[in-house]
């Protein structure tokens, strides 16, 4: 966030654009954060009043779910995004759930070539590219594909690089043993090996092309001249999102009404009653959670509380224990 920072778009508590100079020619750019939320129908009250010799009758389950994502990223998120901020640069931000790092079919995955041409249910896979072993400066093309429509295989791919080595057994892959006797699993490690040629897929997935591969959210975002990060693993405390989201169930289930139907007409009425003064408090919050961890600050500890959600609105208001 740091290093985009000069060039964001900020808002006081007012909500009025805070004047900065901008670089002619260089696009503002405006933080655009992402999230999931299901709300479901009979999520309602966990406490309630009721009489000592009463129980509630509540519908077992959950209940019917209403699903609130970005779907359909070229159709309506980025035109939407472009309207609003004409002249300006996304920076959108996803966490790192498995769909959001999904490839795309014809992406560069050494897990979708086998040792020897062709194989059954392959996709096609784009072209890649590798430096000229003759001539280190140079960059060569390289099709995935053979003549005959085929994916070429690991070892043709590798000897068209001058990486496939001679005078020895190169396995497809490195496996371990696995999990009953006998039994043999392909090995994790190899999957993240840097410059490794212990086996076939790891010395492919070292090159360039392979490591330069990007996810199809992020392909997708780019090619519109937008930009993508992805918070941190396990931090979902960092996105402002989610206290939108906690914010709008607090009200759905004060109103629960456990039909669907009634779900469907309850929750634009909670995600409407979230003032954008509120939205904005959250995303301060949200970078001095930021500023708290550069810091070293330990999440949940009373100097980290101080940091996050101790604010004061002037001098005279500032305890005498905090200035010692």
């Amino acid at each position: 966030m740091r290093l985009y920072k000069p060039r964001m778009l900020e808002w006081d508590e007012t909500l009025t654009i805070i004047e900065k100079e901008q670089v002619v020619g260089v696009k503002p750019i405006v933080f655009i954060t992402h999230d999931e939320c299901t709300f479901n129908s009979n999520d309602g009250r966990k406490r309630i009043w009721i009489h000592n010799d009463k129980a509630p009758l509540r519908k077992k389950g959950r209940g019917q779910g209403l699903h609130l994502m970005l779907k359909q990223l070229t159709e309506k998120a980025i035109p939407a995004f472009e309207k609003a901020f004409p002249g300006c640069q996304g920076l959108f931000a996803f966490d790192n759930a498995k769909i959001h790092q999904k490839y795309a079919p014809d992406a560069l995955q050494v897990g979708n070539l086998n040792l020897t041409p062709g194989g059954k249910n392959l996709l096609p896979m784009g072209p890649g590219y590798y430096r000229d072993p003759s001539n280190p400066n140079t960059i060569l093309p390289q099709s995935m594909m053979g003549r005959d429509g085929r994916l070429k295989g690991l070892q043709i791919v590798l000897q068209e690089r001058g990486l496939w080595p001679s005078g020895r057994k190169f396995l497809t892959q490195c496996s371990i043993p696995g999990d009953s006797p006998g039994e043999r699993k392909p090995n994790p490690a190899c999957k993240h090996a840097t410059n490794a040629n212990c086996c076939a897929r790891a010395l492919l997935s070292s090159q360039p092309d392979f490591q330069a591969q990007k996810c199809q959210l992020q392909e997708t975002l780019e090619a519109a001249g937008h930009m993508v990060i992805f918070y941190p693993v396990y931090h979902c405390e960092l996105n402002f999102i989610e206290y939108f989201w906690g914010r709008a169930k607090v009200y759905t289930r004060a109103h629960c009404e456990y039909s669907f139907p009634a779900l469907v007409r309850i929750v634009p009425i909670a995600l409407a009653q979230i003032s954008d003064v509120l939205i904005w408090k959250y995303y301060q919050r949200t970078l001095r959670m930021m500023d708290a961890y550069r810091n070293n600050i330990v999440y949940g500890s009373e100097d980290f509380k101080k940091y996050v959600f101790t604010r004061y609105s002037s001098h005279r208001r500032i305890s005498e224990s905090e200035l010692l």
